[in-house]
């Protein structure tokens, strides 16, 4: 018989997860760990704030370059979810919105033109502003990923800077 965890496991999950710099995994933890005791300040403060973190969604099939964007922009104050794929980001979505979408081009079984149209033509996520990655810089592709929705388009190899300046740039201000 498998027990749950308790409200000590829940916070001892999330404290792990934030030291990782894995934002997006330690807020269902803090969660059920204020459901458990929902008179601890100190868990309820540390939730508002993890839920005031703007959300990027990473997709890209290299787990380098996943690791990459989301320990970076984790240091810059974001929450990173990730995706390895064009299918699991699409998953993603129906559970969280985010608030802006790092989506590479090459892909296996959907390229990133494909996920950034179907993301376009729903209209929950159409507002979502999708940066391309691709470790093409042609301009074949720049108008291939604008005529897909693509809002902007970032070449791999980035530099941290135009990493961050790419996402701040595009990222809507809070309503």
């Amino acid at each position: 018989m498998r027990s749950h965890p308790t409200f000590e496991g829940h916070l001892n999950l999330a404290r792990a997860y934030l030291n990782l710099n894995h934002s997006a995994e330690a807020l269902p933890h803090l969660e059920k760990a204020s459901k458990l005791k929902p008179d601890e300040t100190i868990v309820k403060q540390a939730l508002e704030k993890l839920r005031n973190r703007r959300l990027i969604l990473a997709v890209d099939d290299s787990t380098t370059v996943r690791k990459i964007v989301s320990v970076t922009l984790e240091r810059y104050g974001y929450r990173v979810l990730t995706a390895m794929d064009g299918m699991q980001a699409l998953a993603k979505l129906d559970e969280q919105r985010p608030d802006l979408i790092l989506l590479d081009i090459t892909m296996p079984r959907m390229d990133g033109y494909q996920v950034c149209k179907t993301i376009k033509q729903n209209s929950y996520t159409k507002p979502i502003p999708v940066v391309m990655l691709s470790g093409k810089d042609g301009f074949f592709d720049k108008v291939k990923g604008k005529l897909a929705g693509a809002t902007d388009y970032l070449t791999k190899p980035f530099q941290e800077e135009a990493l961050v300046k790419a996402v701040e740039k595009h990222l809507k201000p809070r309503s």
